[in-house]
């Protein structure tokens, strides 16, 4: 299912052929669908009820990455993917760029 959100061309093609070339062009930064956001991350630790200290632990990067990212969102990529597949272990589900939520006891 397609949702356009304002400003957005309700034609799909033109939409992404736009996308590329602003990405090509360094317009403005892509999201890698395994990263998260800074407000994601926090609200995760939130979830699962963790301090900076042991994430950064857990995640073996410096607290300062976890800090840095969380209030800059600037972080070296390996300790960002190392921060999500942590939180992803302690049962966090990312839903896209919007926002996350625990898990299922069940999966």
């Amino acid at each position: 299912m397609l949702r356009l959100r304002a400003g957005i061309c309700e034609d799909p093609q033109r939409h992404l052929q736009k996308c590329v070339r602003q990405a090509e062009d360094g317009g403005w930064r892509t999201r890698n669908p395994t990263q998260m956001t800074p407000a994601q991350c926090r609200a995760a630790r939130a979830l699962v009820d963790v301090s900076e200290a042991k994430l950064a632990h857990v995640a073996v990067v410096p607290i300062t990455a976890v800090r840095d990212f969380e209030l800059t969102g600037k972080a070296r990529p390996p300790d960002i993917e190392a921060i999500r597949a942590e939180l992803e272990r302690a049962g966090v589900e990312f839903l896209n760029d919007v926002g996350v939520k625990l898990r299922k006891s069940g999966k």
